[in-house]
């Protein structure tokens, strides 16, 4: 019969009073260098108690060590980066500007020439000191005296032509025996040329009456009958006789109210 027997290693435990330390320790202490502290603090609860038990120690010893010098090299390139990084402070509703900018030189001014050395530099008139435009009057002048007007002979409406000889034929009846008003008989020798006849004033300017064709008797010769009789035109006043070719002859009447024959 064959016995087994199966060599019990003594375990290690850590007291709960150093585990409760370093727990107290690490939720009090946030920055890195608190951190490895309490880390250390851990090790060495851990340490004290392992010393109790001499297996295994020097073993134990050397890990802890490589750990802790691991983990003091990690807490201080941790500092150092976040040293590094952290973003300059600003005031409340402070935007900050993040993105880089090229950097442009500006062509907006020319550039300053410096004087050579041992010259001073010549000196230049402000601008407010510049010689003022002069300046110029463009007010139109305007000519107060104006030359006196001449009276423009106003053109007669009227062309009289020249003056009706004493071809036989004309009669200026002041009083006719239809009606009793002016009744006018042409030469024959216009009978049929006659386009109207009218009654002007003595200047010629202002028509006094028309006559109308009444036809042809008394020798061959145009009749033409005005509304009135002929002593109620004024004396001077002018027969004007114009032609179907355009042109005019005129009989001056001196007397209105007596016959006229010519």
């Amino acid at each position: 019969m064959t016995t087994s027997i199966t060599p019990t290693l003594p375990s290690q435990t850590v007291s709960a009073d150093a585990l409760t330390s370093a727990s107290a320790t690490t939720s009090t202490k946030s920055s890195p260098e608190n951190t490895l502290s309490s880390i250390a603090d851990a090790l060495m609860g851990v340490t004290t108690s392992a010393i109790q038990r001499p297996q295994g120690q020097k073993r134990m010893f050397a890990r802890i060590e490589r750990l802790v010098d691991s983990l003091a090299k990690l807490i201080e390139a941790f500092a150092s980066f976040k040293t590094a990084t952290t973003p300059q402070s600003t005031s409340p509703g402070q935007v900050v500007d993040t993105q880089e900018k090229p950097l442009t030189k500006s062509t907006d001014q020319a550039p300053t020439q410096q004087p050579p050395i041992g010259e001073s530099a010549p000196s230049i008139p402000p601008s407010d000191q510049a010689t003022p435009m002069p300046t110029i009057d463009m007010t139109p002048s305007v000519d107060t005296e104006q030359p006196a007007q001449q009276p423009v002979a106003q053109p007669s409406p009227f062309e009289l032509g020249r003056a009706l000889g004493k071809m036989g034929g004309f009669l200026w009846k002041p009083v006719s025996d239809k009606n009793g008003d002016l009744v006018v008989l042409l030469p024959k020798q216009l009978t049929g040329r006659v386009q109207e006849v009218r009654v002007l004033s003595a200047d010629g300017k202002k028509s006094l009456g028309k006559g109308k064709y009444s036809g042809i008797g008394n020798g061959d010769r145009e009749h033409f009958r005005f509304s009135k009789s002929g002593g109620s035109y004024p004396d001077g006043a002018i027969v004007l006789i114009k032609l179907e070719d355009g042109s005019t002859r005129h009989v001056k009447i001196s007397d209105t109210s007596k016959r006229l024959e010519r």
